[in-house]
């Protein structure tokens, strides 16, 4: 498989299997000298109905993005640490979607998520359950996908 690697996207969101998936990334990119993009998703999708035009809203989606570049500065340093030049990017949108489209778009061969016991967030956010998740991305793009618990 290591043959196959040159391209991997790691998505996080900095929680702690977000973190041990991070940390899998950066070795396997530095294993198979693979190019490694970490990719940081603004989904606001929560607020439903909610209209983009209350302050609220466009306050919470920002600190989301603010939140979103700590946690990728962060990583991206994590992998400098290690000799591996990482790119980062924060996109908006609901992250099944933005995770497809950022595989698509780098032509990855490999996703790597962290995967945790969160309950309705973890429902919400990847709808059906990230082993349904993991499914649909391989389908969809062709790409491995590893989950790190």
């Amino acid at each position: 498989m290591s043959e196959e690697i040159k391209k991997i996207v790691c998505a996080t969101i900095g929680s702690e299997s977000c973190k041990r998936a991070e940390d899998k990334a950066i070795a396997l990119a530095q294993e198979w000298d693979a190019e490694l993009v970490f990719l940081y998703v603004v989904d606001s999708s929560f607020l439903g109905s909610v209209s983009r035009e209350i302050h609220g809203a466009r306050t919470l989606s920002k600190g989301l993005h603010n939140i979103g570049e700590i946690i990728l500065g962060n990583v991206k340093k994590k992998a400098e640490d290690k000799n591996i030049q990482a790119e980062t990017r924060i996109v908006e949108g609901t992250a099944h979607e933005e995770i497809e489209k950022a595989v698509t778009e780098y032509s990855a061969d490999l996703l790597v998520i962290g995967s945790e016991k969160r309950g309705w967030i973890n429902e919400y956010l990847i709808k059906g359950g990230v082993y349904d998740f993991v499914e649909d991305m391989r389908e969809k793009t062709g790409a491995e996908v590893m989950v790190v618990d």
